[in-house]
């Protein structure tokens, strides 16, 4: 399937660029908080990313936390290590998808 420009200028592709946009949306929307990648795939999903119950049901793990380093690379999100976990919220940048 074909990507658009800046897609490859991102490397990624339609289901991350979805997920970034998810992603940054919910940050957006609770710019007061920072989130666990678990506690943002639970909210975004109504469950965890460790283990789905039926194979299908989970998260796609690959592509969820590379949507969370790509809107961290982007400034779109922040990334703080606390207490040796990784959390999230949303950063001073823009979103430009």
């Amino acid at each position: 399937m074909p990507i658009t420009g800046k897609q490859f200028q991102l490397g990624i592709d339609s289901e991350i660029e979805g997920w970034m946009k998810n992603i940054h949306s919910f940050l957006s929307e609770h710019a007061e908080l920072a989130y666990t990648l678990e506690e943002l795939a639970s909210e975004l999903k109504g469950f965890g990313l460790f283990p789905p119950p039926l194979p299908g049901m989970g998260v796609p793990m690959r592509s969820f936390v590379i949507a969370l380093d790509r809107l961290a690379e982007l400034g779109a999100v922040d990334a703080r290590i606390v207490r040796e976990q990784r959390y999230f919220r949303v950063g001073p940048n823009p979103l430009d998808l």
